[in-house]
C-alpha cells in the first residue's frame, strides 16, 4: 500500500470519528435539563397573560331606561292610544300588557270599553291584551249564586277557548282571587282558588303555554293561600302571576319575604309582577320599616309596594335609597320569577306615568346579573313576546 493511499484511508477515519464525536455531544445537550431561569421566564410570561385575560371582564350591564310593563290598565277614551303611545316613549315603556281592572270585570263592563283587544290589535308591538271578557262575570256569577248548571260551564268553557284560540290574547287576568274594597274604591271580590272553574281556565292557559295574571289581598295569615297553592299544584304547566309584589290593601303583611320565599320555593309555576307608586316602596326607607298608611288604606308593615287604598298618593320624583336588601336576596335568588308591573291606569287619570319614575329607579338600581331578567327577559318569555 503506497503512502497515498494510507493518507486517504486516514482521513476517512478522521471524519467518521468526528462525526461520531459530534453526534454524541448534540445527545448530550438535548438530554441535559432547561435552565431554571429560562423555564421561570417563561412560566412568568404564561402567568401573567393568564391573569390579564381574567382581568379582562366584560362591562357591566346598565339599565338603559327602557322595559316591559306586564301589568296595566287602560282607558282610550280618557286618553288616545297615540298619546300613551308618546308617554310610554318618554318613560321607557317598551310594552305595555293591558288588561281589565277586577272591578270593571265584576261590574260587568266589556272589555271594550278599555281598549282590549283593539289597542293590541291596532299597535301589536306596543300592547298586549289579557282576557277578562264575559267567561270572567259569569264566573262572578256562579261564586256568588253558590252553584251553577252543565250548560253554564261548558259556555265559561267555550269562551275561555274562543279567546285563546282567536290569538288576539296573551292569557287571562286580571283575575281577582281576593280584591278587598277600601273607602268605597273598586268592587270587593273573591274567587276561590281552587274553584272548579280556576282549573278548566289552569288547563286552558297550559294548553296555549300562557299565563294567568291574579290579584290576592290577603287579610290574615292563610287567607286564599291555600286555594292559590291548590291552583298552583292543579297543572304546574300553568304559570301564575301574582300581582302587585307583597302588596296587599289590608294589614296583614301578605306579602312578606318568608311567604314569598316558601311559596317560590314549592311551585315553580309562580311568578310575580312588581309595582311601586311610593319613594317608601321597595327601599331601605319602606320595605322592613313601618309606613303611614294613607287614609281610608289600611296598610300594614313591611310592603314592597305601597297600594293607594281609598286615596292615592302623589307621584313621586324618584326614589332615593337603595334597595332593601332582604328584598334584593331574594331577588337574586329568583331572578326569572319577577318582572315589573305597575299597575298604571292611564287615561283613567291624567298623572299616571309619573309612577313610572319610580320603577326605573327600582330597576337602575338592580345588580347588573339579575337586571335584563326582570327588566324584560322573564316577561318576553312567558308573553311570547318577539
Amino acid at each position: 500500500m503506497n503512502q497515498k493511499s494510507i493518507i486517504v484511508i486516514l482521513g476517512f477515519i478522521i471524519v467518521f470519528l468526528t462525526g461520531i464525536v459530534v453526534y454524541f455531544t448534540i445527545i448530550n445537550k438535548a438530554n441535559q435539563p432547561i435552565d431554571s431561569s429560562a423555564q421561570r421566564q417563561s412560566i412568568s410570561s404564561l402567568e401573567k397573560n393568564e391573569i390579564a385575560s381574567t382581568q379582562i371582564s366584560a362591562p357591566a350591564i346598565k339599565f338603559e331606561g327602557r322595559y316591559i310593563d306586564v301589568h296595566t290598565h287602560i282607558m282610550p277614551s280618557g286618553m288616545s292610544l297615540e298619546e300613551m303611545l308618546k308617554n310610554m316613549d318618554i318613560e321607557g315603556i317598551d310594552t305595555m300588557i293591558i288588561m281589565e281592572t277586577p272591578t270593571s270585570i265584576y261590574m260587568g263592563k266589556s272589555q271594550e270599553e278599555y281598549g282590549i283587544p283593539s289597542a293590541s290589535e291596532k299597535y301589536p308591538n306596543r300592547f298586549i291584551s289579557l282576557y277578562g271578557g264575559e267567561a270572567m262575570t259569569l264566573l262572578d256569577i256562579v261564586i256568588k249564586k253558590g252553584g251553577y248548571t252543565q250548560s253554564q260551564e261548558e259556555k265559561y268553557t267555550a269562551l275561555l277557548e274562543d279567546a285563546m284560540k282567536s290569538g288576539k290574547y296573551k292569557g287571562f287576568g286580571e283575575i281577582a282571587l281576593r280584591h278587598i274594597s277600601l273607602g268605597g274604591e273598586g268592587a270587593d271580590v273573591t274567587i276561590p282558588g281552587d274553584h272548579p272553574w280556576m282549573f278548566i281556565m289552569s288547563d286552558i292557559a297550559a294548553k296555549y303555554d300562557l299565563p294567568i295574571d291574579i290579584h290576592m289581598d290577603v287579610a290574615t295569615a292563610n287567607e286564599g293561600i291555600a286555594g292559590l297553592e291548590k291552583l298552583l299544584d292543579h297543572n304546574k304547566n300553568t304559570k301564575i302571576i301574582w300581582s302587585h309584589t307583597a302588596w296587599s290593601r289590608t294589614d296583614y303583611k301578605s306579602g312578606s319575604i318568608e311567604l314569598m320565599r316558601r311559596l317560590f320555593e314549592k311551585h315553580p309555576n309562580l311568578y310575580s309582577s312588581v309595582k311601586i307608586q311610593t319613594e317608601t316602596a321597595f327601599m331601605d326607607g319602606g320595605v322592613g320599616m313601618k309606613q303611614q298608611p294613607q287614609k281610608g288604606a289600611g296598610r300594614g308593615e313591611k310592603q314592597l309596594s305601597s297600594g293607594n287604598g281609598g286615596t292615592k298618593p302623589s307621584p313621586q320624583q324618584g326614589l332615593t335609597s337603595g334597595i332593601n336588601l332582604e328584598w334584593l336576596a331574594l331577588f337574586k335568588e329568583y331572578p326569572e320569577r319577577f318582572m315589573m308591573g305597575s299597575d298604571i291606569k292611564p287615561g283613567e287619570r291624567p298623572n299616571e306615568f309619573a309612577y313610572i319614575k319610580a320603577h326605573r329607579k327600582f330597576l337602575e338600581q338592580l345588580p347588573a346579573e339579575i337586571l335584563k331578567q326582570i327588566e324584560r327577559n322573564n316577561a318576553k318569555e312567558i308573553f311570547k313576546i318577539n
